[in-house]
Protein backbone atom coordinates (compact mmCIF):
# COMPACT_ATOMS: atom_id res chain seq x y z
CA UNK A 1 0.00 0.00 0.00
CA UNK A 2 2.60 2.71 0.93
CA UNK A 3 4.83 1.75 -2.31
CA UNK A 4 1.29 2.29 -4.18
CA UNK A 5 1.05 5.75 -2.60
CA UNK A 6 4.48 6.88 -3.63
CA UNK A 7 4.24 5.46 -7.21
CA UNK A 8 0.88 8.00 -6.93
CA UNK A 9 2.89 10.80 -5.78
CA UNK A 10 5.52 10.08 -8.31
CA UNK A 11 3.53 10.23 -11.27
CA UNK A 12 1.46 13.55 -10.19
CA UNK A 13 4.33 15.36 -9.99
CA UNK A 14 5.84 13.96 -13.29
CA UNK A 15 2.27 15.27 -14.48
CA UNK A 16 2.84 18.71 -13.45
CA UNK A 17 6.13 18.80 -14.62
CA UNK A 18 4.75 18.81 -18.42
CA UNK A 19 2.44 21.42 -18.03
CA UNK A 20 4.60 24.24 -18.28
CA UNK A 21 6.31 25.36 -21.60
CA UNK A 22 10.44 25.19 -20.96
CA UNK A 23 12.66 27.52 -23.37
CA UNK A 24 15.47 26.68 -24.89
CA UNK A 25 18.20 29.86 -25.88
CA UNK A 26 16.04 32.41 -27.29
CA UNK A 27 16.27 35.98 -27.08
CA UNK A 28 12.89 37.62 -27.89
CA UNK A 29 8.71 36.08 -27.39
CA UNK A 30 6.47 38.30 -28.94
CA UNK A 31 2.96 37.21 -29.62
CA UNK A 32 2.40 33.70 -28.20
CA UNK A 33 0.13 32.13 -25.96
CA UNK A 34 1.33 30.14 -22.92
CA UNK A 35 -2.17 28.48 -21.76
CA UNK A 36 -0.03 25.60 -19.60
CA UNK A 37 2.06 28.66 -18.23
CA UNK A 38 6.14 29.48 -18.79
CA UNK A 39 9.65 28.35 -17.58
CA UNK A 40 12.51 30.69 -18.18
CA UNK A 41 15.72 29.18 -16.05
CA UNK A 42 18.97 30.46 -16.45
CA UNK A 43 21.46 33.08 -17.63
CA UNK A 44 21.38 32.21 -21.09
CA UNK A 45 17.87 34.19 -20.96
CA UNK A 46 19.49 37.25 -19.80
CA UNK A 47 17.62 40.86 -21.47
CA UNK A 48 15.36 38.41 -22.75
CA UNK A 49 12.45 40.52 -24.00
CA UNK A 50 8.73 39.05 -24.04
CA UNK A 51 5.91 40.86 -25.58
CA UNK A 52 1.98 40.54 -26.21
CA UNK A 53 2.29 37.01 -25.11
CA UNK A 54 -0.98 35.46 -23.03
CA UNK A 55 0.02 33.43 -20.31
CA UNK A 56 -3.77 32.03 -19.14
CA UNK A 57 -4.40 29.33 -16.34
CA UNK A 58 -0.96 29.47 -14.90
CA UNK A 59 1.99 31.56 -14.54
CA UNK A 60 5.01 32.93 -16.37
CA UNK A 61 8.22 31.66 -14.09
CA UNK A 62 11.64 33.36 -13.82
CA UNK A 63 14.79 32.06 -12.43
CA UNK A 64 18.39 32.75 -12.57
CA UNK A 65 17.72 35.10 -15.74
CA UNK A 66 18.86 38.62 -15.27
CA UNK A 67 17.58 42.11 -17.17
CA UNK A 68 13.89 40.18 -18.61
CA UNK A 69 11.60 42.83 -20.01
CA UNK A 70 7.77 42.19 -20.15
CA UNK A 71 5.70 44.12 -21.81
CA UNK A 72 1.80 44.29 -23.08
CA UNK A 73 1.47 40.87 -21.63
CA UNK A 74 -1.98 39.47 -20.21
CA UNK A 75 -1.61 37.01 -17.39
CA UNK A 76 -5.88 35.71 -17.01
CA UNK A 77 -7.26 32.96 -14.26
CA UNK A 78 -10.73 31.99 -13.76
CA UNK A 79 -11.07 35.03 -11.03
CA UNK A 80 -9.07 37.71 -12.82
CA UNK A 81 -7.44 39.28 -15.62
CA UNK A 82 -4.06 41.52 -15.37
CA UNK A 83 -1.86 43.08 -17.85
CA UNK A 84 1.69 44.20 -17.69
Amino acid sequence: MKSAFHLLILLLSLQSCKKAAILQEITSLTGQHFPNGLRVEGHQFDSLHIENCTFSGSALNIGNADHVVIQNCTFSQSKYTRSF
